[in-house]
């Protein structure tokens, strides 16, 4: 597991997601649907699948709001945590356009985990979920 030396209290970690995303070189669908894939597979262990699938779609509810084509890639006979169906709505959508509703999607599943769990074990969680990338990440933006 890697550790994030940051103060908590200095991230702001809906923005480190987006520009993570934004700084991808793959494509903002495969990109988006790998951090959810790891951070649902810590997140489980302490939640449970169940307690993923709310808090997903919850997010995807909230972002919804701006980006309807959301609302419909929920998997409709499981109405919660379709990667797959995610993946090709993201794909069927412009860069920029998909680029802002995972934006929002991580900036609104981010808060949630925040406001349940803290934001100092959100931050271990999201490093032992997307690892040095996101570590260089929260470093870079606390100095």
């Amino acid at each position: 597991m890697t550790k994030a030396a940051a103060d908590p209290q200095l991230v702001d970690l809906p923005a480190l997601a987006a520009e993570m995303i934004r700084q991808s070189p793959g494509p903002i669908a495969e990109t988006a649907i790998g951090m959810l894939l790891a951070l649902s597979k810590n997140l489980t262990v302490i939640i449970g699948h169940n307690g993923f699938k709310a808090l997903f779609d919850r997010s995807m509810h909230t972002a919804g709001k701006k980006y309807p084509w959301l609302v419909a890639a929920e998997d409709s006979s499981d109405r919660l945590w379709g990667p797959e169906s995610l993946k090709a709505a993201l794909c069927e959508q412009e860069p920029h356009e998909a680029g802002q509703a995972t934006a929002l999607l991580f900036s609104t599943l981010l808060d949630l985990l925040v406001a349940l769990i803290g934001q100092a074990l959100t931050l271990k969680l999201l490093s032992a979920s997307w690892g040095i990338a996101f570590d260089q990440a929260v470093q870079g933006s606390t100095q």
